[in-house]
């Protein structure tokens, strides 16, 4: 693509200029923070990824060099992609992360886990995860501001229905419910204690009933199973 032609003839003019300036003074002694910074990223990254930008910036945020050291230093051991994801990083005002990275071949490992979840975070959130921060810290401002990201809603009674267990028309929506069953996702939110009913527990370790003692989660968990059997019986899509 022509952006992309362009951001590459960018580059490699960045980089003839730091080892002119190399050759003229044989020392890095006298080479800008960001000239030094340059060169050991093309030293160590062959072959670094490029945004489409018009802007004339270079690929790594100068002003955040304090920080960056853990990211540079482990330069040779991230990926294209990986290195990209942790620009958009410090591009979010998140150079902190990698302050205290240790240098290369210390918790390797970690380093890409860290960046495998920071690749499906982006890929996962509508106009990806520097979209999701700018929202959160929109919302905390207004937050802190006493506004309310729902000013101008008005509140309404969704229309529905009233089924009766055992009627035809229940089935019938229960057939429409399992039809759709392997696309849904369960999620149990989280609960205090039942404390006001006596328990020192947590309320879903609560039996259900008293004959089995079986607990709210467990019954809970019981009808995920049923409906996971249905799917794969069904030969659809398993649940997760």
């Amino acid at each position: 693509m022509a952006f992309e032609a362009k951001k590459k003839e960018r580059l490699l003019q960045d980089i003839q200029t730091v080892r002119v300036k190399l050759k003229e003074n044989n020392t890095t002694s006298e080479l800008s923070p960001a000239s030094k910074l340059h060169l050991d990223l093309t030293n160590s990254w062959k072959s670094p990824p490029l945004k489409e930008e018009t802007s004339t910036q270079t690929i790594w945020d100068m002003t955040q060099l304090p920080h960056i050291g853990g990211i540079l230093g482990n330069a040779s051991i991230l990926s294209p992609q990986e290195l990209l994801l942790g620009q958009m990083l410090l591009d979010s005002g998140n150079a902190g992360i990698f302050s205290t990275w240790p240098p290369p071949g210390v918790e390797d490992q970690e380093k890409h886990r860290f960046f495998s979840q920071i690749d499906l975070l982006d890929r996962n959130y509508p106009g990806g995860l520097s979209r999701y921060l700018d929202n959160a810290r929109k919302l905390l401002s207004m937050s802190s501001r006493g506004e309310s990201a729902l000013d101008g809603w008005v509140p309404s009674v969704p229309a529905g229905k009233t089924l009766e267990v055992g009627t035809e028309e229940y089935c019938q929506f229960e057939y429409i419910g399992l039809s759709q069953v392997q696309h849904c996702c369960f999620v149990v939110p989280a609960g205090g204690l039942g404390e006001r009913l006596g328990f020192s527990g947590v309320k879903f370790a609560l039996p259900a009933e008293m004959t089995s003692e079986t607990m709210i989660i467990e019954v809970y968990a019981q009808y995920i199973l049923a409906f996971q059997n249905f799917v794969n019986q069904e030969g659809k899509r398993a649940l997760c």
